[in-house]
């Protein structure tokens, strides 16, 4: 059979090169007296991992399988990073037909969330909550914080701190956001407009509110909406639900 030719990349090279090395290491064939070939006395690889191979499925990991660099004390807010802290702005939008999860009822979506750990909370607390989830330690994200990651990233280097504001209410609804022509065509309802932009209109409603000279001081911003996360409703309750066991 002959196959199509395909442009030779770095890894197509670089398997090449591996899959040659492990003929190498295998040996020739030996004969068996019969006339078979066998395989011969089995040789170390040509290279071994430096590292322990040692890995573990995040989907089975609990809190309890973290550890911490060892002397580091990231997560604590009053650890200044050797270089710099980057500050962010956490921008809070909702639309007129989904307000946020975490305000409703625990257990009262289709989902079964909110938690009851998260729910209940006010429309206009909702800033501070999510800035304190994000920069403070404390139980409900069991003493990590955003800032740490970076941390630990960097080698201790970098930080973030972030600030909060909103809630804006968004001028469309929220599926006349998710909603494309290039993505669901046909999918908008009649007399609807659907592709809009929602960093543009979130942005619009964040500036109008604390002034282009506030808006301009952060070194970047993060847009948090109100609804469910698409891709992980869509594996979760989805394409994990209906893969055979």
């Amino acid at each position: 059979m002959i196959l199509p030719r395909r442009p030779v990349g770095r890894l197509t090279v670089v398997a090449t090169i591996l899959a040659t090395a492990a003929a190498i290491a295998a040996g020739p064939a030996r004969a068996t007296p019969d006339g078979t070939p066998s395989a011969g006395p089995a040789r170390p690889p040509l290279a071994r991992p430096i590292d322990p191979q040692q890995w573990r499925n995040p989907d089975d990991m609990t809190w309890a399988d973290n550890r911490a660099v060892p002397g580091t004390h990231w997560a604590d807010p009053s650890v200044e990073p050797t270089q710099r802290t980057f500050k962010g702005a956490l921008v809070l939008l909702d639309y007129p037909d989904e307000e946020f999860t975490v305000s409703r009822p625990a257990g009262s979506t289709l989902f079964g969330n909110p938690q009851p750990s998260a729910s209940d909370i006010p429309r206009d607390r909702l800033p501070r909550f999510y800035q304190d989830f994000l920069n403070t330690p404390g139980p409900l994200n069991n003493g990590h914080t955003i800032n740490e990651y970076w941390m630990e990233d960097s080698g201790g280097r970098i930080g973030v701190d972030l600030t909060a504001f909103g809630v804006y209410r968004m001028p469309g609804k929220s599926y006349q956001y998710g909603v494309e022509n290039s993505m669901n065509p046909g999918a908008c309802p009649a007399g609807d407009t659907c592709g809009k932009d929602i960093r543009a209109d979130g942005k619009a409603a964040w500036v109008a509110d604390v002034g282009a000279d506030e808006a301009g001081s952060f070194d970047f911003v993060f847009y948090l909406t109100a609804g469910q996360d698409e891709s992980s409703t869509w594996q979760e309750f989805g394409q994990l639900t209906s893969s055979p066991a």
